[in-house]
């Protein structure tokens, strides 16, 4: 009963073309003059409003065009119970195949007026779809006849945003013109796509089913899925709670008072109800009492990587990330102290792992611990266990290296022997050359930077360098070194547990422990 610019139509009688407020007056004035109204009275109800305008939104049933996608879901759903698709984690796969069992007409038209517009034109005699206006009026020609419509005119709806999004991995790489496009040739099916669970029969099945269509071929062997983000409490990151968290508040920093502020702005803005307001600065109160500090982006950056993506849930907690940051100074002052020290000894080039010579215990100790991290970081990478990859590398850089084997290697560096030196300081050195090489997609800033310090083999930036592999270091591997090293640190984590459960200081006096 309602037109689009909100006034009543023709089947509304006296009552046409009036403002849909301005009607509702006229029809209560109606039915009390009439003696049919009993009562007037306030009710709660759920009105939609719109989020730009805070005008209140009419429903409105419209003409839509729909795609039949049976069909083409039986491909979809072939495609992954025969392994032609790989879903990572495999826990989401009954969600992939309850949607293509169960799949319906998509309705692919939105009224907006942003999109593709549909490729379909309209006259008298019906509908044409073509690329353009006078493709259309040629086949309208052959199938009406000359001048058989006097008008063409394009349907003004546009395509749903998934329809247009799922052509990406083919239309970026100059689809429709297969043949002639070189990248199309060369980088098409892509190797894997990467999204958000919430999206897989949003955005990946019609990825599948549109590139299965018009390609021919899936455009991609592997999906993998992260979970969603929430806050420390497990809860869903809202503006209407209070726990959202923007990327630069963790980079720069940012006061409680500003988050106070710009949760006000919100409420302004009409985003929250006046108890959702309180309620979100009880919680920036308990989660950021003294504000969030500023970490930087390779803080915020490793803290993600951190976390188990593919978990339904992801935690971010950003005193995480100011955690992250002491971990990113932990590596400055290694590279400080190695690098000084490799000047010292007049290192100026970094040893291959085959040229490298170990002398010490501790020194092959290191290399088979940097072998097994470079090891478990690349087979954790190829697998997307992105986290397991970035735990190795923590524990290596600041367990093994900087809390162990530095301190080990200060014996090392004052020993008189000049070649038992020269071994400690190239050991060293291929360590954090190695290490940072591993950490730079993880910390890719701090490690461009403290790269151009080492003493190089070439000129090139980190992230120009080959990564670490396996084979290149596995034959530093010593396991049953690893197994004997472990012993003694668990018993020196023992002695010093015990030492400090029952407060004994460790000073000798008169060859008795003092208490």
């Amino acid at each position: 009963i309602i037109n689009e610019d909100g006034t009543l139509n023709e089947t509304c009688g006296e009552y046409k073309g009036l403002k849909r407020f301005d009607a509702r007056v006229r029809i209560v004035e109606a039915l009390e003059s009439n003696g049919l109204l009993r009562s007037v009275k306030d009710h709660e109800m759920s009105i939609p409003i719109c989020s730009r305008s805070r005008d209140v939104v009419e429903l409105i049933l419209k003409p839509q065009w729909f795609l039949d996608c049976k069909e083409m879901g039986q491909k979809a759903l072939h495609s992954v119970s025969q392994g032609e698709l790989t879903i990572d984690p495999a826990c989401h796969i009954p969600a992939w195949n309850i949607w293509f069992e169960n799949t319906s007409a998509w309705c692919i038209s939105r009224q907006l007026w942003w999109g593709h517009r549909l490729p379909l034109y309209h006259c008298e005699h019906g509908w044409i779809a073509a690329h353009s206006l006078d493709e259309a009026k040629k086949k309208a020609e052959a199938k009406w006849g000359r001048d058989s419509c006097s008008t063409l005119t394009q349907e003004e709806d546009v395509l749903d945003t998934w329809f247009s999004s799922a052509l990406l991995p083919f239309s970026s790489l100059g689809w429709p013109n297969k043949t002639d496009s070189e990248d199309f040739q060369t980088l098409y099916p892509l190797s894997f796509m990467e999204t958000g669970h919430d999206i897989l029969c949003f955005w990946v099945a019609r990825m599948v089913i549109l590139g299965f269509y018009f390609t021919g071929q899936l455009p991609f062997p592997k999906v993998v899925l992260h979970g969603m983000v929430c806050d420390s409490q497990d809860r869903k990151m809202s503006k209407s709670l209070g726990n959202t968290i923007e990327p630069e508040h963790v980079v720069h920093g940012v006061t409680l008072q500003e988050l106070n502020r710009i949760l006000k702005s919100q409420l302004d803005a009409g985003l929250m109800t006046s108890d959702q307001y309180k309620i979100s600065l009880a919680t920036q109160k308990s989660l950021f009492p003294q504000g969030i500090p500023e970490c930087g982006t390779d803080a915020l950056r490793f803290t993600l990587c951190q976390q188990p993506v593919k978990n339904v849930i992801v935690h971010f907690d950003a005193n995480t990330c100011a955690l992250n940051k002491r971990f990113g100074n932990k590596i400055l002052n290694l590279s400080k102290f190695i690098c000084c020290n490799a000047e010292l000894l007049g290192i100026s080039e970094i040893p291959s792992p085959d040229e490298l010579k170990a002398l010490s215990v501790s020194e092959r100790w290191i290399l088979s611990r940097l072998a097994n991290t470079i090891d478990e970081v690349n087979s954790n990478l190829e697998t997307f266990n992105i986290h397991v990859a970035a735990r190795s590398l923590k524990q290596f850089l600041y367990g093994d290296l900087c809390d162990i084997f530095v301190e080990l290697s200060k014996h090392l560096l004052s020993s008189q022997d000049e070649s038992v030196r020269l071994s400690a300081g190239n050991t060293l050195v291929t360590c954090l050359e190695a290490g940072l090489r591993l950490m730079s997609p993880f910390m890719p800033f701090l490690m461009h930077v403290l790269y151009k310090y080492l003493p190089q083999r070439s000129d090139q930036a980190v992230s120009q360098c080959t990564y670490p592999l396996s084979k290149q270091w596995s034959h530093w591997k010593n396991p049953d070194l690893e197994q004997e090293i472990a012993t003694v640190l668990e018993v020196v984590s023992t002695i010093r547990s015990i030492t400090n459960v029952n407060n004994i200081s460790g000073k000798v006096a008169d060859g008795k422990f003092s208490w």
